[in-house]
């Protein structure tokens, strides 16, 4: 997950993503390997997606937020319910066929 360790954010990157930006989060590595298995198994009608731990993590940070009732806060706070549309993007494929193989199994 090199993609997700950069240490520290660019600069100028930071100051416009903090003006525009309500809630940061930091993740488990377990919640990217949920959003690529949710992202390789969805929902009946959904296209299968293949992604990488970069481009699957928002998936599972947001199916946390929803399905976990520790987070309710979390969910009340970014206003999520049955009628959210949320925007994703997956910033990466499959990067790395043999760790893709072993968290799908």
């Amino acid at each position: 997950m090199a993609g997700l360790s950069c240490g520290l954010p660019s600069v100028l990157a930071w100051d416009i993503i903090t003006q525009v930006t309500d809630v940061f989060s930091v993740c488990d590595d377990e919640l990217a390997f949920q959003g690529m298995r949710l992202f390789a198994n969805p929902n009946q009608g959904d296209p299968l997606i293949v992604s990488g731990e970069s481009g699957a993590v928002p998936l599972g940070f947001i199916h946390e937020v929803c399905t976990n009732n520790r987070y309710t806060p979390m969910k009340n706070l970014l206003e999520l319910d049955s009628s959210s549309t949320v925007l994703m993007f997956s910033t990466e494929g499959d990067t790395d066929p043999e760790l893709y193989a072993k968290i799908l199994r």
